[in-house]
């Protein structure tokens, strides 16, 4: 459900898990440690940081006492909790904790991985934040390396590693080829997961900026309007990403009036 971007239905299904699993099995049992993590990325996609902060603390804590460190569950806890950090714009406390899981992951689970990959995806997010663009790129062309041996090219993981690898490419100004990996990416997430899936939608609204960037305000008020219509579908209409593709929309509207209006001042 929650790959289909059904996320309101997939948080009460993972919810009623849980606590089936907290009332038969214990708050400590590992399989109820992975339903908390399970929902931690469930309220993540919905952008309830608060409530995600607090089960992924609970959930990293619970397995730290019952599992140890090195364990898987103990590291997928970790790795959650520098994802809601991040989401909440506190890159260095999150970079901390993915790097110590990181580390941990790469001698316990080897570097290739799925969950070694994905924090090394996430800790090249942080990166991103930080401004930190070359240190980005080199950390996810590593994890797409491996995705694409370990998974294949057109799995979901791998694309997202492409998807994150041309936001880089654009940060760093090399537009062009931005441009170029994000149709590519574009044209696989449609086939692979269907034209109104989040990550979808997602690679249409990194589009959208890239236009309006340009200067290209019609190509990007195109992409912004199919952005904006396929997340409030999604995720719904007061979802973080709904609210801010709609602004920067509304900005790029904006921006496009007063081009049309200085041009005209000029001709006239």
């Amino acid at each position: 459900m929650k790959e289909q971007g059904q996320h309101t239905v997939a948080e009460a299904m993972t919810r009623r898990v849980l606590e089936t699993n907290e009332r038969i099995l214990g708050e400590t049992h590992p399989s109820t440690l992975t339903s908390a993590n399970n929902l931690v990325s469930v309220l993540l996609d919905q952008g309830k940081h608060e409530t995600a902060e607090a089960m992924s603390r609970w959930a990293l804590r619970a397995s730290e006492k019952v599992l140890g460190g090195e364990h898987p569950h103990t590291l997928a806890s970790a790795n959650n909790l520098a994802s809601v950090l991040h989401e909440q714009g506190k890159h260095k406390s999150a970079e901390a904790i993915i790097r110590r899981a990181l580390k941990t992951m790469g001698e316990v689970l080897g570097g290739e991985h799925p969950d070694t990959l994905l924090s090394i995806n996430n800790l090249a997010g942080m990166l991103r934040s930080q401004g930190k663009y070359d240190f980005a790129e080199v950390m996810i062309r590593r994890a797409l390396e491996a995705r694409e041996k370990v998974l294949r090219r057109d799995h979901p993981h791998t694309l997202a590693s492409v998807n994150d690898l041309a936001s880089v490419l654009y940060e760093q100004g090399r537009q062009k080829t931005a441009e170029a990996m994000f149709w590519q990416v574009l044209e696989a997430r449609e086939k692979v997961l269907g034209n109104e899936h989040p990550d979808t939608l997602w690679t249409v609204w990194s589009l959208a900026s890239l236009h309006r960037a340009r200067h290209q305000y019609e190509a990007a008020t195109k992409l912004y309007e199919r952005a904006h219509l396929g997340l409030t579908k999604a995720v719904g209409p007061f979802h973080r990403w709904t609210v801010e593709c709609f602004r920067q929309s509304t900005k790029a509207a904006e921006e496009a009036r007063a081009a049309e209006e200085t041009r005209a001042t000029t001709l006239a």
